[in-house]
């Protein structure tokens, strides 16, 4: 899943960090040495995701960018637009891979993605489901 922000640059890793540890003190984000931006997000011990950061300009996000713009371009939904104009004009996105764990428990998961919506413009997505909006409605299905 991924939260493509439209107002200003992604969040640093250590503010997501706190933001974890601030609402579930079993939770921890730790830092990829070799990666700065990427993580991994434990809650009591278990790895429930992967974590990263991405701007423009990183070949990942310019890469996963086109690739849901294309799916998005093949959508007859007129929703579709608001998906395509947040995520073409996507200042960052936060990424989530979620391992078993994680989808076994979507509200620790939901600390981040709540929080984002909270304080940032965006849309969330996720895979084979599709775009989201701040008040949790689908705005249009990917499949």
């Amino acid at each position: 899943m991924r939260f493509f922000l439209t107002d200003g640059p992604p969040p640093a890793l250590d503010d997501l960090a706190a933001v974890v540890t601030a609402a579930d003190a079993t939770g921890l984000i730790a830092r990829d040495a070799a990666e700065p931006a990427r993580g991994d997000l434990y809650f009591d011990g278990t790895l429930y995701a992967e974590i990263e950061v991405n701007a423009p300009g990183d070949e990942i996000f310019e890469e996963d960018r086109l690739d849901l713009l294309d799916e998005l371009a093949k959508q007859d939904d007129p929703k579709a637009a608001e998906a395509m104009d947040a995520v073409r004009w996507a200042t960052g996105a936060v990424v989530l891979r979620v391992y078993e764990p994680g989808h076994d428990d979507w509200p620790r998961l939901n600390l981040i993605v709540d929080w984002l919506f909270e304080t940032r413009a965006g849309v969330l997505q996720v895979d084979e489901e599709g775009f989201f909006g701040r008040d949790g409605q689908r705005i249009v299905a990917l499949l």
